[in-house]
């Protein structure tokens, strides 16, 4: 067997996709619904499901789910504050239709159409963030007290798409 052969079911179970749980080869959908699984962990620090099974939070639980066709609890109903255009973003990823991941996406552009979208996503989160912290400092001003210290800055390459400029599209033949 070389490396591109395949041989069935792969991947860290809780974070495999559907498909590959009913041994369809992986490919880059799959890979987007395990980068729905890392945000949702992320943002959550729960996997998908976890809070829905409890202690029957197995890979066998998961997969009847999955069979059922079932998505996991929004991320903006699971976790509040989580912005509703991220929330929609991962539950997206986390369709456990393939092509309802990124529908109007060629596959051999799905990962440049997803880091887009996250710019996207990135830019609304840090406005949602800066009118907050201006909420707060106008508040905490007018009670009297001292506004918190500034948040730290975040790197100017992360949050405009300067730095995908350097990755280049896939060619299509």
């Amino acid at each position: 067997m070389g490396p591109t052969s395949f041989t069935g079911p792969s991947g860290t179970p809780h974070w495999r996709a559907p498909e590959q749980r009913r041994g369809v080869r992986p490919d880059a959908l799959s890979d987007l619904y395990a980068v729905g699984v890392l945000l949702y962990w992320l943002l959550s620090g729960t996997l998908p499901f976890q809070a829905e099974l409890g202690p029957q939070f197995t890979d066998e639980g998961v997969s009847k789910l999955h069979v059922q066709g079932r998505r996991p609890r929004r991320l903006d109903h699971h976790v509040p504050g989580v912005p509703a255009t991220l929330a929609a973003f991962v539950d997206q990823l986390l369709d456990p239709r393939p092509a309802r991941r990124m529908p109007t996406v060629a596959v051999g552009y799905v990962a440049a159409a997803a880091r887009r979208k996250l710019g996207h996503i990135y830019t609304e989160v840090e406005q949602s963030v800066r009118n907050r912290l201006t909420e707060v400092v106008v508040t905490t001003v007018r009670a009297g007290g001292v506004p918190p210290p500034p948040p730290t800055v975040i790197p100017p390459a992360v949050g405009n798409e300067a730095w995908m400029e350097d990755l280049e599209e896939p060619t299509v033949r």
